[in-house]
């Protein structure tokens, strides 16, 4: 066994290097070397990521355990020469049997299973519960109105005066709110202390200002109008004791800031001295009223928190943060043996990932298991609730016994500070680069060589981040550039032979009165259209800073005819399907929202709830009463669903996805639900729901984009100012791992230059981290991309103008040079703009996104199924169900779930299902071949000749049972779709193909896509429907057995199909028939009546 498995490794990772290789590598490492699966713990942020890991350690075994090839290739990678496939097929099966005992998982998770099991010990609840964000949001609103109601309007007067220096133009309900969003984080990390570190200063007595006013006036000034006007204003603010004007400009103003001359006139000493005196007097005032301001803050925000604390404890409830916090308040006194014990499994190897992201508190509960790995003290391992009793032989004398069974401990942690993009949620970056210190003797390794990212574009990052510095125009975020880029290490690829294109364009000009937000968006729109049209075949991640720019640029791109996903998060409020819903909810809530009835009455919806005009007073209250009633005896998901199904014959594909995704959360809601519908309606309007779907070019942020690559990345966000709103406060730790000591409340450059030295720096500390992860952003942004780059920027507002101090200043500083930003000019190039045309013939890296296809279907309209009985709808969280995920029934294949099948026959399913969906009879003719190529882009088509494979699909219809399931005579006048001898001959054929559908099934929600549903009609009545579900399973010829196996393993899936069809039509069941072709066979089997 190799020392370096046992080695403490901290590794720095850039973008694209495999972090999540190497975390997955020494996994199986340690697998293979004899650790127990529930002896390591592997953490990250997120449940996707988790799953990622869990995903590639069960693939790369399984497929290394059923093939040589794929042995030997794990063996190199974990430098194993001598692997062999038994041992793999022996570390799977552990794997598998101890899956309840395997921790990888996320940071959240792990500290839960901690605190479930030490509930009493840190004071929760019995039977405590996670809030959902909903119930959060709705404790907060309670404990703020009781804050209003139980405290004494005179003391929460006292503190608001305080905090807004008696200035306050807006309610005090709505201050509170504000102050209790921006600044309870804080609160929750720090003491009394920390908010109370003003230092007393002394001002002048009343004579002593009466004094220094009137040497102001009576002044001898020198002739100068400019001073003359200058000083004559200080003195009516003086004489107003406005403080904070006074020193804002003027001659006041250049005497603090040490200036002899006010502009170019010497300021005589006599007048500086007065100056002077006013300016000590004026820096005593706004430091007290700081310090005012500071603490009132506090106060306000602790009688928040003991309502909320109150509310959360009647509840049972908890956040995830309160959770990592009190686990962290405890865990330096924490008796791991302890810990262990009621985990029943002992934690010997810790693997991080994305450590950068971490948090403060979330450290704390780590580092007691951090150091005593790292320690070299002996931990016990293989132990059982048995072993680790305590009271048990001691851990030294028990690890002695065990030595030769065991490993030695280990720490493993990988991130990369140049992408630490969550400080806003309490990431603290500074803790991964304090790690060396922190735990002594760790081995550090650094990967800068990218195995995603094409030459040009590695190219382009290094120069971006080796020139930024040039800049000329950066004011106080200069010395942060400096030290982040100072940090850069220059970064090589292993894909050398990808071809690429970077570029960077400014925006045309646009008339004056014309939005610049809106040009740049329609310029980007139209670029990217251009991108689509030339390299259908490739993905294309469109990223932004800002979730709004995310929603107007899909919008624009829709205008074009570009199918894009919504990937960034936004209310559900941006579907008009569903704001006609919350206008019905706002007409329960109050009658009298004379935009909800006139919205509600003019809409599809009006006749349906008996509303037909929103003049009409009477009718409103009644429909309004009704409306309640109906929520208050089925709830919000049964009531919402019924109405989605009135709308959906007039949904588009999104609206019916945002419908759906608001029905999903009205039956969450439903076992919190108040009785106000207005409480949904606000939830709704802030709730940031995801909009993905499967189109060739992805919409997002760039924090939702972290971890995805695509073939073209677009960036179209770049304006905004390198440090853009300032934060709400700032704070001081002794060190960046050690709690908050200090917290001040943010205020201008102008204040904080009279605050004292350590105040002033933590404000440039925070300026540091503002901008620091601004870069990170756009480093992240940058190296998404694996063979294009598309930088727009808004061009200079002239010849003249100062370079900006954002983004998109710094590309233009780092790539242009000295070109200046005109509009429309392409101010960088590098590499070759027609790559896509190579890009087909070079080797493509792994992906982990694909692409989907840009062409209108001919699928039928959207169906929500009507229920037949309402009280089967009654019910409070529905599970989505996928007929897909019903494959194999009850019991399935491993080699199904980790889809070890070939991945061309994969893409050929792909391809020949999308080719089929252009096929509505055969009576009308075939698809041609151009009509094929166009069909197929944005299928990832892998090493598939394209060629070959249309012409296995025109064999596949030549074949006798597919050419007959496709055309009107298999159905027309046919028995077997009449059943019952009475029933009419059909006459009418209605073809849905990729037909869409949601319908509820007993406690879930079945959704799905139909490959092709036909319709029979006789005399305009639906007589009965055939379901056609397309198979690309290759099936040997007179292979019975098999066929018998896949038709058994594909019957849960058609089952699912013909009671969603059932539900949508209101057929019988003798009525809907299921059928499987398999299309390389020319087999077809019809599903067993049921």
């Amino acid at each position: 066994m190799p020392d370096s498995i046992l080695d403490n490794v901290m590794i720095r990772a850039s973008a694209g290097t495999g972090k999540t290789f190497q975390l997955t590598s020494r996994y199986l490492r340690l697998l293979l070397a004899g650790a127990e699966p529930g002896e390591i713990l592997a953490t990250t942020f997120t449940r996707k990521a988790a799953a990622e890991i869990l995903d590639r350690v069960m693939v790369r075994l399984a497929e290394a355990a059923q093939n040589d090839q794929a042995c030997q290739e794990l063996g190199e990678d974990l430098n194993l020469p001598n692997l062999q496939s038994k041992q793999c097929v022996i570390q799977l099966e552990k794997l598998l049997q101890n899956l309840h005992r395997v921790q990888i998982c996320t940071l959240d998770s792990f500290f839960l299973q901690i605190a479930r099991s030490f509930s009493l010990d840190l004071g929760l609840p019995s039977s405590w519960k996670i809030l959902e964000e909903f119930e959060e949001q709705r404790l907060r609103e309670q404990a703020i109105q009781a804050v209003l109601q139980h405290e004494s309007t005179q003391e929460i007067s006292r503190l608001m005066h305080l905090m807004t220096k008696g200035e306050a133009e807006r309610s005090i309900g709505e201050l509170l709110r504000e102050t209790v969003n921006r600044l309870y984080r804080a609160y929750l990390e720090t003491s009394r202390a920390a908010w109370e570190q003003f230092p007393q200063l002394q001002g002048l007595g009343d004579d002593e200002i009466n004094q220094a006013i009137d040497h102001l006036r009576d002044a001898d000034l020198p002739d100068s109008a400019a001073l003359n006007k200058a000083h004559q204003q200080n003195y009516e603010q003086a004489l107003q004791n406005d403080w904070e004007q006074f020193i804002k400009k003027g001659v006041a103003k250049s005497v603090k800031d040490g200036k002899p001359n006010y502009g170019s006139t010497p300021i005589p000493v006599p007048i500086r001295q007065a100056y002077e005196k006013l300016i000590r007097h004026t820096k005593a005032i706004l430091v007290r009223q700081l310090s005012n301001q500071t603490s009132a803050t506090y106060q306000l925000i602790d009688k928040f928190n003991n309502a909320y604390e109150a509310l959360k404890q009647n509840t049972r409830s908890q956040r995830f943060e309160d959770i990592t916090r009190r686990l962290g308040d405890t865990a330096e006194d924490n008796n791991l043996d302890l810990v262990e014990f009621r985990l029943d499994q002992r934690v010997a190897h810790i693997l991080l990932d994305e450590f950068q992201d971490t948090s403060a508190s979330q450290w704390k509960v780590l580092r007691p298991f951090a150091r005593r790995i790292t320690s070299g003290k002996p931990v016990r391992v293989n132990a059982t609730r048995s072993s680790i009793r305590p009271g048990s032989p001691s851990n030294d004398e028990a690890a002695s016994r065990e030595t030769e069974r065991n490993l030695p401990p280990s720490f493993f942690c990988v991130g990369d500070a140049k992408q630490a993009i969550y400080g806003w949620r309490g990431g603290v970056a500074e803790i991964f680069e304090a790690l060396e210190e922190e735990l002594g003797d760790l081995k550090t390794h650094e990967l800068a060589r990218s195995f995603r990212s094409s030459q040009v574009i590695i190219d382009t990052v290094n120069e971006i981040f080796s020139k930024a510095t040039h800049h000329d125009n950066l004011g106080i975020s200069a010395n942060a550039v400096c030290r982040w880029c100072e940090l850069f290490p220059e970064h090589s690829t292993a894909k050398t032979e990808l071809p690429g294109y970077a570029c960077l364009v400014a925006v045309p000009q646009g008339a004056k009165d014309e939005d610049r937000e809106d040009i740049k968006l329609q310029f980007a729109a139209r670029r990217i259209l251009d991108i689509v049209q030339n390299s259908p075949f490739q993905s294309v991640g469109v990223l932004a800073r800002r979730n709004k720019v995310v929603g107007r640029l899909v919008f624009e791109l829709q205008r074009l005819g570009v199918s894009a996903s919504e990937e960034g998060g936004n209310p559900l409020t941006d579907s008009a399907a569903v704001q006609l819903l919350l206008s019905t909810l706002r007409l329960a809530d109050h009658p009298g929202d004379l935009i909800a009835r006139e919205h509600v009455a003019h809409s599809p919806l009006g006749k349906h709830l008996g509303l037909q005009s929103g003049k009409d007073d009477a009718q409103a209250c009644r429909v309004s009463q009704n409306l309640r009633k109906a929520l208050l005896e089925h709830g919000y998901g049964v009531c919402l669903y019924r109405w989605s199904n009135e709308l959906s014959p007039l949904c588009n594909t999104r609206d019916w996805r945002r419908l759906t995704q608001l029905v999903d959360t009205a039956y969450v809601y439903d076992s919190h639900a108040t009785l106000r519908s207005g409480d949904f309606v606000r939830h709704i309007e802030t709730h940031h729901v995801l909009d993905p779907s499967t189109h060739p070019v992805r919409v997002m942020t760039v924090h939702q984009a972290k971890g995805l690559q695509f073939d073209s990345v677009v960036l179209v966000d770049l304006d905004s100012p390198l440090r853009g709103q300032p934060p709400p406060y700032v704070v001081g730790r002794a060190s960046p791992i050690a709690p908050i000591n200090e917290v001040c409340i943010y205020r201008n450059e102008n204040i904080q230059s009279l605050l004292p030295a350590r105040i002033q720096n933590l404000f440039q500390q925070a300026v540091s981290r503002e901008v620091a992860e601004d870069l990170c952003v756009l480093y992240v942004a940058l190296t998404r991309a694996v063979h294009a780059l598309h930088m727009i920027i808004a061009p200079a507002r002239s010849r003249t103008a100062k370079t900006p101090r954002s983004a998109a200043g710094i590309l233009r500083t780092a790539l242009a040079g000295e070109l200046p930003g005109e509009g429309g000019a392409v101010l960088y190039e590098h590499g070759d703009p027609h790559w896509y045309e190579k890009a087909a013939t070079a080797p493509r890296p792994s992906r982990r996104t694909t692409s989907s296809i840009p062409i209108q279907s001919k699928s039928g309209p959207f169906v929500m199924a009507h229920r037949a009985n309402p009280s089967d709808e009654i019910g409070t969280k529905l599970r989505r169900v996928s007929p897909s995920s019903l494959e194999g029934g009850p019991r399935t294949h491993l080699s199904d779930i980790l889809c070890l099948g070939n991945s061309e026959s994969r893409s050929r399913g792909s391809l020949f299902h999308k080719w089929f969906e252009q096929i509505h009879w055969l009576d009308d003719g075939k698809p041609g071949v151009e009509q094929l190529r166009t069909a197929a882009r944005g299928i990832d088509v892998g090493q598939l000749d394209l060629k070959l494979e249309i012409e296995q699909f025109m064999t596949c219809l030549e074949q006798d049972n597919v050419s007959q399931l496709l055309r009107r005579s298999f159905y027309l006048n046919a028995d077997k779709f009449r059943p019952h001898a009475d029933d009419q001959a059909s006459e009418h054929l209605e073809v849905r193909n990729e037909q869409r559908f949601a319908v509820r099934d007993k406690q879930q929600l079945l959704t799905g896509v139909i490959d092709r549903l036909v319709l029979i009609y006789a005399a305009g009545d639906l007589l009965s429907a055939d379901i056609v579900d397309f198979k690309t399973d290759h099936l040997f010829p007179g292979d019975t057995e098999q066929l018998h196996k896949r038709q058994a393993f594909y019957e849960p899936q058609l089952e699912s199909y013909r009671r969603a069809v059932q539900r949508m039509f209101s057929l019988p069941a003798d009525r809907t028939t299921a059928r499987l072709l398999f299309t390389f066979s020319g087999n077809h089997h019809k599903t067993s009546v049921s």
